[in-house]
């Protein structure tokens, strides 16, 4: 008998884990395996879509400081918390609604500076930017994104 309540307190707690998994706050939702072109090494790629994934995380969670920490020192140079917030709030709401993130193409140029794009879903509205990502200090940082109409959107 003392068998069979250990399983059975096993699979309680399995059920409490998985519950509590499934109450968190939703996650931004993120498909790595969508790249279909670009000369990107599979490290470089997997950073940049890791640093997007965390800003728009940060951006769902309404911490615009966070997501600011995302971008280059350069972006952060000139651009104000406040700015930036006024930016994303004002022309591109669709990345504080938790998107779906499909990236599709990433490039190294040979100035050193990845090109990412990325498709973002809502599942209201689609929208498609592209990244210049900056290798600084220990990592892969925003530097600028634009919108497929090349508005530009320094994040």
């Amino acid at each position: 008998m003392p068998k069979f309540i250990a399983i059975g307190f096993i699979l309680l707690v399995g059920v409490v884990i998985a519950g509590i998994y499934l109450l968190r706050s939703p996650e931004t939702k993120t498909e790595t395996a969508a790249v279909t072109s670009g000369n990107c090494s599979e490290a470089d790629l997997m950073n940049t879509q890791q640093s997007i994934s965390n800003q728009t995380q940060s951006l769902s969670d309404k911490d615009f400081g966070k997501a600011m920490s995302y971008s280059s020192d350069s972006f952060r140079s000139r651009v104000s918390e406040s700015d930036f917030t006024n930016i994303i709030t004002l022309d591109y709401s669709f990345l504080l609604n938790n998107p779906q993130i499909t990236f599709n193409s990433c490039n190294l140029n040979s100035e050193g500076v990845i090109e990412i794009s990325a498709s973002f879903d809502t599942g209201t509205e689609v929208a498609q930017l592209t990244y210049s990502m900056v290798n600084e200090k220990d990592g892969w940082f925003i530097d600028v994104a634009s919108k497929s109409s090349n508005e530009q959107l320094a994040v």
